[in-house]
């Protein structure tokens, strides 16, 4: 190995304001006893990957917590991490805590490597100890009150240092650092965490006490290695006979072109690789790749191995992130470098009704020369792999199962679709939603009917029955910022080409005529409901996407462009921005909506209860399209996110949450003595404070009442929430085999078994967002009912207007004929059941 790279199994690397501190062996493979709660006991430890977790007891005083952390380690954290969100007083002014001015593309790049996007993912499970009065004090309920001393809040930091840094970090930039960091924790007994951007909401990118593998510098592939398959030479030489067997695979799937991309690469990165390629006698964009909409997010990381969200860039067209992949490459817990990928497959869709082969094996390949230098890579066929678990395991396990816990994966092959416009700016429309301001509408029967309107529309159509004419147009438009409520507005839909636009247009002015005199008998003027059916103006604004996509991907008409974006102004943004807790916190479940449940009597009139009540989230993610059919078989998405029609960020507490679960009894069922548990809880957004529902009553939200052991005992974990029993069990079979000393550790991955901290420090209340963001983050909240406010609303209106108007190069649409006439035959869907919620539980 070149002489300038440490071996890390003689040393571990800290990284201290920029500085190396090398620790011997003698002192390195010292044992490591947790302690996260000053002068109090463990009480029921079980062992973790080498660590020892358990419930903090009672503590008191002031005292600084003890701790077996190098000073060094909270020296990094606090000079490197603490800065950006002291420097804006800990965001306390901003409605989400969300800073306004620091972007995570400057904290995860920083010498240290311990900077997270979420300020309290240093503690375990992002919660500081709640019986410390110093780390009391930091709780959300509390920490508000220091909205105008945030010096106080750095007094308390300093009192409760960081509980979930790991012992070393080594920033891998070869396969070869890889291995020799696993041979490393392997010697010295310590547990791995893996960390990319730190983009996580469970703070599962670092792990106490654990060698932190970041692999941020990695080496990156997207930009020199997109292939069209077309162009392999006849007959391929042997340095090219991996890249024939993957075209091989995208050729099966309709797929002209393929992308490598680096275990370490960001969306940002990939997105601006693929975009800007192009043959040289060509002027258009070809390619378009499934991806995150924040740049920050890992390409190759937690965000494909916890599913691969899409919201904005085709997922409900092409499926989720793990149903792009053709290849996996990853290092295992004994330190193998494999690569592997289907080897055969079953291509009729008449027979298996899914849009991609089916895979019926999977074959891969042992590194037998896996040194830094990549050219002299030797990969060779096998079975062994020195552990009992097989490649047809991993690739199941990896493509949906969490990430961080059955390897490192160290490269990917996603397959690259065809732009479904061929124009170079007519790729993406924006379609920003008003608020609808309806002065004639004073009454709850009226805000009622028109609330209803909206909620059968986008039910229809982004989950259209197969007689619904738009049936086939409907994917070519999603969102993961979907307001339910049509009096606030301020989200947005894309839609991918003309064709679907003018559809998503065309539907809705056929849903407002269907409508009209139901409309009209509950008092809506004449000049309102032509206000709702306006195709640009009304309730809608349209814009193209800028000449460089990824730039304008995620604008929402909540944002110019972003302040915090000023030192990156041609990058991708990262929404939501940098926080002290993750947004998500006081989100109760992250509920996946079935679409058959939509459609049944109840599922409009529940909706319609919870956005009267404020109670729906900020916004909501829009599944569906063609997701059921999208898998090849064996990924471990569970079938319940694959139905999902949306995903709740469901706030109001325990009793809101029990509301909406005896909802859903028939898809769930009763409780655990009579059937596997399903799922139902989306992973990748998830609370770090969430469980599942009650073991005895899977119709129960787990009571907040309880301890965090109690809630061990009692409730389901996260884990059994999101993959459900049946699923779960397999995932943690692959990983028993795949990793048997449970050398990958990360807080609520599969696998994982300490007790997490569960205190949930807030009161829920009705909440209504007009200003909606990515997943939970709300910019501007209201605490009352907007529908019967309409000049406040107007004004709303007004300024949200402006400032599209202002920023986003809005363009009037002009509405073919047939769109303007409401093609589309809509009859008024009655509410035919009233649902009352329940009272909000404190």
């Amino acid at each position: 190995m070149a002489s300038h790279r440490m071996r890390v199994t003689a040393v571990a690397v800290l990284f201290a304001a920029g500085v190396r501190q090398f620790l011997a062996d003698g002192e390195a493979s010292e044992s490591c006893h947790l302690q996260l709660h000053g002068k109090g006991e463990l009480k029921s430890a079980k062992p973790v990957g080498g660590l020892t977790l358990g419930e903090e007891t009672e503590t008191s005083g002031d005292e600084e917590m003890e701790s077996d952390l190098v000073p060094n380690r909270q020296t990094a954290w606090f000079r490197e991490c603490v800065p950006a969100f002291s420097d804006e007083g800990y965001g306390l002014k901003a409605p989400s805590l969300n800073l306004e001015n620091h972007s995570s593309y400057e904290l995860y790049l920083k010498p240290s490597g311990l900077c997270q996007s979420f300020l309290f993912c240093a503690y375990q499970g992002c919660t500081p100890p709640k019986k410390r009065k110093a780390c009391a004090a930091l709780q959300e309920d509390q920490i508000r009150e220091l909205v105008d001393a945030p010096e106080k809040v750095t007094a308390h930091l300093r009192k409760c240092p960081p509980d979930n840094l790991p012992f070393s970090v080594v920033k891998a930039e070869t396969v070869a650092d890889i291995i020799e960091a696993v041979e490393f924790a392997k010697h010295t007994g310590r547990s791995i965490s893996i960390k990319v951007s730190g983009l996580n909401y469970a703070g599962s990118s670092l792990f106490y006490g654990s060698v932190n593998i970041n692999m941020a510098n990695y080496q990156k592939y997207s930009k020199s290695n997109i292939i069209e398959c077309g162009t392999l030479p006849e007959p391929i030489p042997t340095s090219l006979t991996n890249q024939k067997a993957v075209c091989k695979l995208a050729a099966a799937r309709g797929k002209k072109a393929v992308v490598r991309v680096g275990g370490g690469e960001n969306w940002n990165e990939v997105y601006s690789a693929v975009y800007w390629y192009q043959l040289p006698t060509q002027t258009t964009r070809r390619y378009l790749v499934v991806g995150g909409a924040a740049g920050t997010v890992s390409a190759a990381g937690g965000w494909l191995q916890g599913s691969g969200l899409s919201g904005t860039i085709g997922m409900r067209i092409f499926g989720f992130g793990v149903d792009q992949v053709l290849q996996i490459e990853m290092v295992l817990s004994n330190g193998k470098h494999v690569r592997f990928m289907p080897s055969s497959w079953t291509n009729d869709s008449n027979v298996t009704g899914k849009i991609y082969p089916q895979t019926l094996t999977v074959s891969g390949e042992c590194n037998q020369n896996p040194v830094a230098d990549e050219s002299k890579w030797h990969w060779e066929p096998c079975d062994d792999l020195g552990l009992p678990v097989t490649f047809k395991d991993l690739w199941f396990a990896v493509r949906g199962g969490g990430g961080g816990t059955y390897g490192i994966v160290t490269s990917v092959y996603y397959q690259l679709h065809e732009q479904v416009s061929q124009q170079l700016l007519l790729d993406y429309y924006f379609v920003y939603t008003l608020p609808a301001v309806l002065s004639s509408c004073t009454q709850e029967a009226c805000h009622d009917l028109v609330r209803s309107l909206w909620l059968n529309f986008v039910r229809d159509y982004f989950h259209p029955k197969e007689e619904f004419p738009w049936k086939d147009d409907s994917k070519f438009c999603g969102t993961p910022i979907l307001n339910l409520d049509i009096f606030l507005g301020g989200a947005f839909i894309i839609c991918h080409g003309e064709t679907a636009v003018f559809t998503f247009i065309g539907v809705w002015q056929s849903f407002v005529a269907g409508y009209q005199e139901a409309l009209k008998a509950v008092g809506l003027s004449e000049e309102d409901v032509a206000k709702l059916q306006k195709d640009d103006g009304g309730i809608f604004a349209f814009s193209l996407s800028a000449d460089w996509y990824p730039a304008s991907l995620f604008s929402s008409p909540s944002f110019p462009w972003p302040a915090h974006m000023n030192k990156y102004p041609t990058e991708l943004p990262d929404f939501p921005t940098p926080a002290t807790y993750p947004e998500n916190y006081v989100v109760d479940w992250t509920a996946l909506v079935p679409v058959e449940w939509l459609y049944l009597d109840r599922g409009i009139p529940t909706l319609l209860a919870l956005v009267k009540g404020g109670l729906g989230g900020p916004s909501t993610y829009v599944l569906g399209g063609q997701l059921a059919v999208s898998d090849d078989g064996l990924t471990s998405v569970p079938d319940f996110q694959r139905k999902a029609g949306f995903m709740l960020f469901l706030t109001g507490g325990e009793s809101v949450e029990s509301f909406l679960r005896g909802t859903f009894e028939e898809y769930i069922g009763g409780n655990s003595s009579t059937k596997a548990f399903p799922g139902g809880s989306e992973y990748l957004h998830i609370s770090p404070i969430a469980y599942g529902p009650l073991i005895d009553d899977w119709t129960k939200a787990c009571p907040d009442s309880l301890s965090d052991f109690e809630k061990a005992k009692k409730c389901l974990s996260l884990q059994e929430s999101v993959w459900g029993t049946e699923q779960l069990a397999k995932l943690e079979e692959v990983k028993e085999k795949a990793d048997p000393e449970h050398l990958f550790q990360c807080f609520d991955c599969v696998g994982f078994k300490g007790i997490r901290r569960s205190h949930r420090p807030w009161k829920p209340k009705p909440m209504f967002c007009l200003k909606p963001s990515y997943a939970s983050t709300c910019y501007k909240w209201l605490d009352h009912d907007p529908a019967g406010d309409v000049n406040f609303m107007k004004k709303a209106r007004s300024e949200l207007l402006e400032a599209l108007k202002h920023h986003y190069h809005l363009k009037h649409l002009v509405m073919p004929e047939m769109a303007k006439d409401a093609p589309y035959k809509v009859k008024v869907q009655a509410t035919k059941l009233k649902v009352t919620l329940p009272v909000l539980s404190s």
